[in-house]
């Protein structure tokens, strides 16, 4: 048998040297990101199969921890990343460390991967260190991989150090892309913006009304239009160009950045990042210098916006906040208050037979200035484990629901929502909420842990639900899928299909668009059944609507709070009676004491703490 090499990752870079090493070993990896036809050379370490979810939270926590109380101290006296531009000392140490905290806390995680393939296979074996294990104490590096050979290899340090270089050349490539293409446009004539407004998706840009809409707090009156500037994600199509301008919002794509500011200021920017990327080439350490050249080509020219639009505020999403992006950092230097605000009413994470410590938002503490959440729940756990990098100054609100959609449409009553939507009138309507599971195909690609969501657990929830339209002949089922199920990363159970078919069920079952604005499809439904632990069930229940979870192979058995629990309904004769008993009185809902969990009922509280005078958030920090 050929001896076993564990690579942390192969990409176009480090390609050679493991098509290289594969001639007299079997070359095993976590993450290969490279075509198929090289791929299929390699073998993988799939965190999804030698790890439960259990296993892999606990593991995501130890090495969290190890990273706060020993790496980061390490790092905070090792690494600086600080550079002069006009009048500005801009630091990005904060982010640097961030970016480094993510590198190591992937290693120990290799680690306990290959530590498992062994298990499995023994054999001859050697694990070739990442960079990232060089930045790290001696002693650190040895308890960590303990019972294995870790190599420090010379050539492999090489390939991995040109694909940092390589990627920092591409960032300000794109950057000087962006510059050529908005030099012969038209500058934009923006005026002040207090609210840079950042964290969008594509799905999220819409091109008619009702549909998931990233403007919603300056479209629907919470924010004055005129204040807010929204950054795209990408180019956008005709279509969508026309909804947005008839809407009269504010916004740029990544090459309309360069048309905020003069053809000189750009110039300026990415001449600064050039140059350093050039002078750190030749002197400083892959893992500071490379990264510093990648936050320049960004940050620069973020500064020279600010500096011309004048805002207050940052926002962003806490599903783009970690790593933060290097604005943050030079925003910082102008007095910019960074805001992150939650899409979802919890965090979607549990555990099934071990409590366990959630840190996913900690992480950004030592650098946001506020984090905004739907409900007390949400907002009291992230206080108490604000553990970060002292001093910690995050402050923490509730300002209600806050999706990508008109809030007002809760007003409706469920008959109204539903003649709004053009649905059928019916007696009772059961909104249906899921989170569909990622395939196989992409937890390899993207070297991820476990999936929270198994197809078993989706195959039984839809499979129930086909027992309840056999069971309630007089149930009408409103289906809002979270993703189509072309998506091709996600996965979709047999049972899920058979409830589609709608030659079966005919009018009892309605598919809504996956698009479609968020707060319609609860405004429809009399009570609403959610996987775990969607939002959706919780704005039913604080507007006056039934819900639950629904867990019928029990794998949430410690969410992030006690009171989803009083929610989840576990078997499914417990689920018939129940939502035989909603039937039996539509408009009163059984809700247990579980306020800390529903979002309050808080109108324009975007407008209200920006721009209420007596509001703290006013307040420079």
């Amino acid at each position: 048998m050929r001896p076993t090499v564990y690579l942390y990752e192969i990409t176009f870079a480090s390609l050679p040297y493991a098509l290289a090493l594969s001639l007299r070993n079997r070359v095993v990896a976590w993450r290969i990101d490279v075509p198929d036809c090289f791929a299929r050379r390699f073998g993988r370490l799939r965190a999804h199969k030698l790890f439960s979810w259990d296993e892999w939270l606990l593991l995501e926590d130890a090495c969290y921890a190890q990273w706060k109380s020993t790496v980061l101290p390490h790092y905070r006296a090792t690494f600086r990343c600080e550079v002069n531009y006009r009048s500005e000392r801009l630091d990005f140490s904060p982010i640097l460390w961030q970016h480094l905290g993510g590198s190591f806390e992937r290693f120990p995680r290799f680690l306990a991967l290959v530590k498992k393939h062994q298990a499995e296979g023994p054999g001859a074996c050697r694990v070739v260190a990442p960079l990232i294990a060089g930045t790290l104490p001696s002693p650190l590096v040895a308890e960590l991989s303990s019972g294995l050979r870790l190599v420090f290899s010379p050539i492999a340090g090489f390939f991995e150090s040109a694909h940092y270089w390589i990627v920092s050349f591409l960032h300000v490539g794109l950057g000087v892309r962006n510059f050529m293409l908005g030099l012969l446009a038209k500058r934009i004539k923006a005026g002040r913006k207090k609210i840079f407004w950042t964290g969008i998706s594509r799905q999220e840009i819409p091109d008619a009304d009702h549909r998931l809409n990233f403007a919603w707090a300056a479209q629907y009156g919470e924010l004055p239009r005129e204040d807010v500037l929204f950054f795209l994600p990408a180019r956008i199509n005709a279509r969508q160009k026309s909804y947005l301008d008839a809407q009269r919002l504010h916004y740029v794509d990544p090459a309309g950045m360069f048309r905020l500011i003069s053809r000189r200021s750009g110039a300026r920017a990415l001449g600064t990042a050039s140059v350093r990327l050039l002078l750190d080439l030749l002197s400083r350490p892959v893992l500071d210098g490379a990264y510093r050249a990648r936050f320049l080509a960004r940050a620069l020219v973020w500064l020279e916006a600010a500096n011309v639009l004048k805002p207050d505020f940052y926002f962003t999403t806490s599903t783009s906040s970690w790593p933060e992006r290097p604005e943050v950092a030079a925003l910082k230097q102008l007095g910019v208050r960074n805001i992150i605000w939650s899409y979802s009413a919890n965090n979607l994470r549990y555990t099934i037979f071990k409590p366990f410590r959630d840190d996913t938002i900690d992480r950004s503490f030592f650098v946001a200035d506020e984090f905004w959440s739907w409900n007390r729940a949400f907002s009291e756990r992230l206080e108490r484990i604000q553990t970060g990098p002292a001093p910690v100054t995050t402050r923490f609100r509730v300002v209600g629901t806050n999706m990508c959609g008109d809030r007002r449409h809760l007003d409706m009553s469920p008959a109204e929502a539903r003649r709004f939507l053009g649905l059928p009138d019916t007696r009772f309507a059961l909104g249906i909420f899921d989170v569909a599971p990622i395939t196989d195909a992409w937890l390899d690609r993207d070297a991820r842990g476990p999936r929270y969501i198994p197809l078993e657990y989706s195959e039984a929830f839809f499979s129930s639900v086909n027992v309840l339209l056999h069971r309630l002949p007089g149930l009408t089922v409103i289906l809002k899928l979270k993703r189509s199920v072309r998506d091709p990363i996600r996965a979709f159970p047999a049972s899920l299909h058979q409830l589609l078919d709608q030659k079966k069920n005919g009018s009892r079952v309605v598919v809504l668009d996956v698009n479609i604005d968020p707060y319609l499809p609860v405004a429809a439904c009399d009570g609403a059944l959610g996987t775990i632990f969607t939002s959706p069930v919780l704005i039913a229940l604080a507007n006056k609507r039934h819900g639950r979870y629904y867990d019928p192979l029990g794998i949430a058995n410690f969410p992030t709070a006690k009171e989803h629990l009083q929610l989840t309904l576990r078997n499914e004769e417990a689920l018939i009676d129940t939502v035989q008993s909603w039937i039996a009185n539509p408009a009163q809902p059984q809700t247990p004491r579980i306020e800390r969990l529903l979002p309050p009922a808080i109108k324009d509280s975007f407008r209200r703490i920006c721009y209420d005078a007596r509001s703290e958030v006013l307040e420079k920090p």
